[in-house]
């Protein structure tokens, strides 16, 4: 499960958008560095939900049998996704705002941020 912690976001709460779009990224990062799925970015203006269920049922059973399970929260990997924040080398307006996400997601918990992060970086604003 990869939307939890830093990672979490929920696209349809309008107070979360913009860490959301950060979340996301970061999540996609994630994968890319870690994961051997492939995948696609969908903008979330398309009906994502039909684009899911036509993919689901193209593909033969024992490639979507996961996806009929369901899961239990899980912890984010820690040390994985501060590996993936160290190499995309984001600002500090881009960790601060990660930082909300584990929060959101798990009410109360406290998560560590990557070491040694300079500040010195930038960020761009499109």
């Amino acid at each position: 499960m990869f939307n939890t912690g830093r990672m979490w976001r929920d696209r349809r709460d309008p107070a979360t958008l913009e860490d959301g779009k950060i979340a996301k990224a970061l999540r996609n990062a994630f994968i890319e560095d870690y994961c051997r799925a492939v995948w696609i970015e969908i903008p979330d203006h398309m009906n994502i939900p039909n684009i899911e269920q036509g993919g689901l049922a193209i593909a033969p059973s024992h490639a979507v049998a996961w996806n009929r399970l369901s899961v239990q929260c899980c912890a984010e990997a820690i040390d994985l996704v501060d590996q993936t924040l160290a190499r995309l080398g984001w600002c500090e307006f881009q960790i601060a705002a990660l930082s909300t996400r584990g929060s959101d997601f798990w009410p109360g918990q406290r998560l560590r941020g990557i070491s040694g992060h300079s500040g010195t970086k930038v960020c761009v604003q499109h």
